[in-house]
């Protein structure tokens, strides 16, 4: 059961978008199960960025973490291949918030309950502020891990330069 919106989360096959098919094409030709398969997509990702399961990597300076929440939030600096893993895994909640944000987006019913259709669009709400506060801490990750990158370029440069 989706503890979000009470429904059975093994839906049948057509309440996937096809593949190529936008969200805003899955969601006209799916209306109704379009609002449980953004909820479930967005209980994989929090699952997701929480889970343990975090690659752990080896070199100077590199600090390992538990989760992939725990990287992002970090004020250390990430090496290339510790966002690779956050922004592969933010890739289908990043997509959900696009969708959300566009004009094409319609608020779906989640649940014919009242109070467990308010829970679910509460839910969503919350995840969407997630994702968007997430996509700004990757950049600052980027930002940050690129220009230690072009720090690290100049010093070897300068010392090339040094008779």
């Amino acid at each position: 059961m989706n503890s979000v919106t009470g429904d059975n989360v093994h839906g049948n096959s057509n309440s996937i978008p096809s593949k190529g098919e936008t969200l805003a094409e899955f969601q006209t030709r799916e209306p109704v199960n379009f609002g449980k398969y953004q909820v479930k997509v967005l209980m994989t990702y929090v699952d997701s960025m929480h889970s343990a399961k975090f690659t752990q990597y080896v070199g100077k300076d590199v600090k390992n973490f538990d989760s992939r929440r725990e990287a992002l939030d970090s004020e250390q600096r990430l090496i290339p291949g510790q966002i690779k893993s956050i922004t592969d895994t933010m890739i289908n909640g990043v997509k959900q918030l696009e969708h959300y944000r566009s004009l094409d987006y319609i608020e779906p019913r989640y649940n014919p309950d009242n109070v467990k259709n308010e829970e679910a669009k509460e839910f969503v709400v919350a995840v969407m502020e997630e994702i968007a506060s997430d996509i700004k801490q990757v950049e600052k990750h980027i930002e940050r891990s690129s220009s230690a990158a072009t720090n690290a370029s100049q010093a070897i440069a300068h010392q090339e330069e040094r008779p």
